[in-house]
């Protein structure tokens, strides 16, 4: 399977909520070809389709919060994401109190679980984003990405943040390749030892030669999806593609 490369909006969240369609077509410009969506579904879908398409891409992804799932939303939020052509729905958080202990970590994983149950009954595939919390070790020696991955199915897709993996104090390259076989989409976030979330991919310290590597052996990962979390330039994340792209994530 050919990955694609594609663009978390939240890097970029202030110019592209100030002007939507060039903002778009400036990222494909730059070397991407997919986008993942976050934040409230306000803009009518069709619109944002719209713009999506006239810049040449796709959408791979949104980040939809855990409440929008809920019985009272969860229609509304399918909808619209069949209109946008979405088939990847991931939760980016949840409530600090379903994932505080290893308990409540099982009991969220049902939730999930079951969640999985509804979203794929749409032809759609469901799946949960790592933050720090989730490399993070609980009292009890487990830690949430742990817990997440070896109590819900193969089918929930697993989507590591490599760059808050390292970041939580955790080595994201076996993790990754632990789980990798549920990376459908993956979020390739830059970290930097001495500098944090500043450096670029390219300018930092995860071995992306091997991230890559493992991206394309897994078989299954659609979409690498580059989160650049320090600031909002379009210049860093133009130089997150140039390295990925030097790097082969294209081939």
């Amino acid at each position: 399977m050919k990955t694609v490369l594609g663009l978390q909006i939240y890097s970029i969240r202030d110019i592209y909520f100030a002007d939507k369609a060039n903002t778009l077509k400036e990222v494909k410009r730059i070397g991407y070809d997919a986008v993942e969506m976050f934040g409230g579904m306000d803009t009518p879908a069709e619109e944002v389709k719209k713009m999506i398409d006239d810049a040449g891409l796709v959408c791979c992804g949104y980040h939809t919060l855990y409440d929008w799932l809920s019985d009272e939303n969860f229609e509304k939020t399918i909808e619209y994401n069949k209109i946008l052509g979405n088939k990847f729905i991931i939760v980016p958080m949840l409530p600090h109190e379903m994932t505080e202990t290893t308990q409540s970590w099982l009991a969220t994983c049902e939730k999930l679980q079951a969640l999985n149950e509804k979203v794929r009954s749409h032809g759609m595939m469901f799946g949960f984003h790592s933050h720090g919390r989730e490399h993070t070790i609980l009292d009890d020696g487990n830690w949430g990405w742990k817990l997440y991955g070896e109590n819900t199915s193969d089918e929930l897709v697993m989507q590591l943040d490599l760059g808050n993996c390292y970041n939580a104090g955790m080595d994201p390259i076996p993790e990754y390749e632990k789980y990798a076989h549920r990376g459908a989409t993956v979020h390739y976030k830059p970290f930097s030892l001495t500098t944090g979330y500043v450096s670029p991919i390219g300018e930092d310290s995860i071995d992306w030669k091997k991230v890559i590597d493992i991206t394309k052996r897994s078989g299954v990962c659609k979409y690498a999806i580059v989160e650049y979390e320090s600031n909002d330039a379009l210049t860093n994340v133009e130089k997150c593609a140039k390295a990925l792209i030097e790097l082969g994530i294209k081939d």
